[in-house]
């Protein structure tokens, strides 16, 4: 195992347990350890990108060029969705901090916050075990049934972070 995938590891569990922690906390500690958690997530689905990548250079030699980028947006797809995730969310976040700890939201945001969270956390553990297997060990690569579960829990994750920006953008009060 290579010694990245270490704190790959680290850092996914850490943004695991700050995900946890932040759906029973409110204010600006809930909001902090949002952002962290995102940040973590970020790092960790970039480390992992790195890895996969490395892998399907050696399938490179045997592929052509576009069945080869077809390979790599596939099993790279969604680490990529994550990342894009967990950046507007981050944005948003740290955007709209000050209206979020003053509670000017929508009772709505708590919930989709929530949802969102245990998404992440889901991807997370879905992750870990993935690559904790033979396979990924082998190939460097995740099977295509979790792939396609990850692909199915980021449009989840995509819709519920679409209504949270939409909550936050609209439907925040002045008190």
């Amino acid at each position: 195992m290579l010694a990245i995938m270490y704190i790959q590891k680290a850092l996914m569990i850490l943004s695991k347990l700050l995900f946890m922690t932040a759906c029973f906390l409110s204010g600006a500690v809930s909001v902090d350890l949002l952002v962290v958690a995102y940040v973590c997530l970020m790092l960790s689905t970039a480390i992992v990108m790195v890895v996969v990548i490395g892998g399907l250079n050696h399938i490179r030699q045997t592929e052509s060029a576009v069945k080869f980028t077809l390979n790599a947006l596939y099993y790279l797809g969604p680490f990529l969705i994550m990342l894009a995730l967990c950046g507007f969310l981050t944005i948003t976040v740290i955007k709209n901090r000050s209206v979020i700890i003053s509670g000017d939201v929508s009772d709505n945001y708590e919930t989709f916050r929530t949802i969102s969270a245990v998404l992440f956390i889901s991807k997370l553990l879905i992750l870990y075990n993935a690559l904790n297997s033979k396979f990924f060990e082998e190939r460097k690569k995740i099977t295509n049934a979790t792939n396609s579960l990850l692909y199915l829990l980021c449009v989840l994750n995509f819709i519920c972070t679409i209504i949270i920006f939409v909550i936050l953008s609209y439907y925040s009060t002045d008190g």
